[in-house]
């Protein structure tokens, strides 16, 4: 006598279907993962460095500068932008790689010794026995807040290929030293430079006044 399958046919209906619940609730359960992954790392802050976060802006004409004190720049219309950090730290004038780096942070200023002064032999003054920077050579600036030099510290090497030169600031005493009241200033530059784009910076610095 044969066998009544009816009650086997369902209980395979059964065990697929539950085959395919357990299936579909894996498939949800890492989608929904995959889900709060990606919105976790959506909302996280991003870890861009500081200097991909600086705001790089065309500038031409009379501009502000944030110093310690705030002063004003005229750049020429020659395709110069002004690069300033997230942190408000410094301000770069750059064009072509040619640049002049206004710095705010507070670190020590040293006395400039040049050539003509007579404790240039040494690098020292007024007896102190602190090593300042010593220049063989410089040129002088007449800006309209003041008398400035800038040159090459004896024996400062370019550094990946760029000359760094350090631009001195003149005091009521006439003392030059590496910070006046507007900030930190430096001249950086490619080692096989651009003559006029030098000259340039020169006339961007010659219009600093406050």
């Amino acid at each position: 006598m044969p066998k009544n399958k009816s009650g086997f046919v369902p209980m395979v209906l059964i065990v697929g279907i539950l085959i395919l619940v357990l299936i579909a609730g894996a498939y949800w359960a890492g989608n929904k993962g995959l889900l709060e992954k990606a919105k976790n790392t959506t909302n996280s802050p991003s870890p861009i460095p500081n200097a991909q976060l600086d705001s790089v802006v065309p500038v031409s004409g009379e501009i502000t500068i944030n110093g310690f004190e705030d002063f004003k720049l005229t750049i020429p219309d020659s395709g110069w932008n002004k690069i300033s950090s997230s942190d408000q730290n410094y301000t770069h004038i750059i064009k072509e790689g040619h640049k002049i780096v206004f710095s705010y942070q507070p670190f020590g200023s040293a006395l400039c010794i040049y050539s003509d002064n007579p404790s240039y032999g040494n690098g020292k003054i007024s007896g102190n026995s602190n090593d300042y920077p010593k220049f063989a050579k410089y040129i002088e600036i007449n800006t309209l807040s003041g008398l400035m030099r800038r040159g090459i510290w004896n024996g400062r090497q370019p550094e990946n290929g760029y000359v760094t030169e350090t631009v001195c600031q003149v005091d009521q005493r006439g003392i030059f030293s590496e910070v006046g009241l507007n900030s930190f200033i430096n001249y950086v530059y490619p080692q096989v430079y651009n003559k006029e784009i030098l000259k340039e910076m020169d006339e961007i610095l010659i219009s600093l006044r406050k």
